[in-house]
């Protein structure tokens, strides 16, 4: 220890300097009095991660990361997906505030006989998405994800019939629907497989 203190005895893990991790245990090796392996939170409290959920290990406790399950929740305990039989679906509207409110002036003038306002076109245009979601089948070809709009504009998540996943979108006023093969190999293996996805405008990037 430098200047008379006395020296730290414990255990040190995860050290970064100017973003960058410094490897403790490959220094500990080949320094006297200081051993290798230092147990985070993950080795006690790992197992509070449920239905396949994975640890991961914080400067100060632990998190749970659900993104490849079925579940959600701190523990991955609260269920959030659902099982689909051929030909089902399950629709969302995602209409903003403003969207919902010309729609509902729309409906009320209908009911009197009146024309409704056409809705404003940045309102109902597909400009961005966000999405994420796990899955696993044997059956393909299969829709995964349908999103449209207003508009002509649609985005599509596809298995082809040889299990390869696929995106396909209208954005924009392109004259023809544009694809990108996301996955070669076969997905429809049963097996679960996460889908990441961010777009903004024309701008997509396919995890």
């Amino acid at each position: 220890a430098a200047g008379g203190q006395r020296g730290f005895l414990g255990c040190i893990r995860a050290l970064r300097m100017n973003g960058v991790t410094l490897d403790l245990e490959e220094r500990a090796k080949v320094t006297p009095g200081v051993k290798p392996g230092c147990q985070g939170h993950c080795t006690s409290y790992g197992v509070y991660c449920r239905n396949g959920g994975t640890c991961v290990e914080k400067y100060n406790g632990y998190a749970c990361d659900c993104t490849a399950t079925a579940y959600d929740g701190p523990f991955c305990t609260t269920e959030v997906g659902g099982f689909f039989e051929a030909g089902t679906l399950v629709k969302y509207n995602f209409l903003s505030e403003a969207t919902a409110a010309v729609v509902a002036a729309a409906a009320n003038r209908d009911a009197r006989n009146m024309a409704p306002p056409p809705p404003s076109p940045q309102e109902v245009t597909l400009e961005r998405e966000e999405v994420a979601f796990s899955f696993s089948t044997s059956s393909a070809p299969a829709v995964l994800m349908y999103v449209s709009s207003q508009t002509q504009d649609h985005l599509a998540v596809l298995l082809q019939r040889n299990g390869s996943l696929q995106v396909r979108y209208q954005l924009g006023g392109l004259r023809e629907p544009f694809s990108i093969d996301v996955d070669q190999r076969n997905l429809a293996n049963g097996q679960p497989h996460a889908f990441n996805m961010s777009r903004i405008d024309r701008s997509v990037t396919v995890q």
